[in-house]
């Protein structure tokens, strides 16, 4: 057996030989890290964020405008054409 494989099997037993309690605890505050860590990417990413949308907001604003021009336009060529 090699000496990886020796210290795989030590740290399983080692896990194996935990009560429930710690592993519970383990378990729950890796996901309370695994929370945290996406939680901080998420609100730096929200600070960054009207930098970011003040040129894209006007853009979105122009393309609602075009949409709902379209939308007008079909309407009068379905009424002109009495579809």
């Amino acid at each position: 057996m090699s000496r990886q494989r020796m210290r795989l099997a030590r740290l399983i037993g080692w896990f194996r030989d935990l009560k429930t309690l710690p592993k519970l605890l383990m378990g729950f505050g890796g996901i309370g890290a695994l929370i945290l860590v996406i939680g901080v990417i998420g609100w730096t990413g929200m600070q960054s964020l009207p930098a970011t949308l003040t040129g894209s907001t006007v853009m979105l604003a122009k393309v609602g405008t075009l949409i709902s021009n379209a939308g007008l336009y079909h309407s009068a060529v379905v009424r002109v054409a009495g579809i």
